[in-house]
């Protein structure tokens, strides 16, 4: 099984100990990020935003073994206090939201 992360913003140039194989690859799904929260150190950061403009994100695969290795790894990084802030994609998934349908038709003809 291949785990793959999305990314925008300080993630790709900052990914601190995220266990990310490089490179980030430019053609990600086309999503809607925006500037809309600010994190704990007062910074404006970028998260997906239902109203923005779609934008391409990046991807890369993650060097883990399991889904919730990988969502410990981006809470890590992200200085998160639970997991449950870190959103994933599963072919298995029956979530029908518009970023999951988003992602779902990338990952389907994404490369291997």
């Amino acid at each position: 099984m291949s785990i793959a992360c999305l990314g925008w913003g300080s993630l790709i140039w900052k990914p601190g100990d995220l266990p990310v194989s490089p490179p980030w690859n430019e053609d990600g799904p086309w999503l809607r990020v925006e500037f809309a929260r600010q994190s704990k150190n007062s910074a404006v950061s970028l998260v997906l935003e239902p109203g923005a403009q779609p934008v391409q994100t990046l991807w890369a695969l993650l060097k883990v073994a399991s889904l919730q290795e990988a969502r410990d790894a981006l809470c890590q990084r992200e200085k998160a206090t639970s997991t449950k802030s870190i959103g994933y994609w599963s072919a298995a998934g029956r979530t029908q939201d518009e970023v999951s349908r988003l992602i779902g038709s990338w990952a389907r003809h994404a490369p291997a």
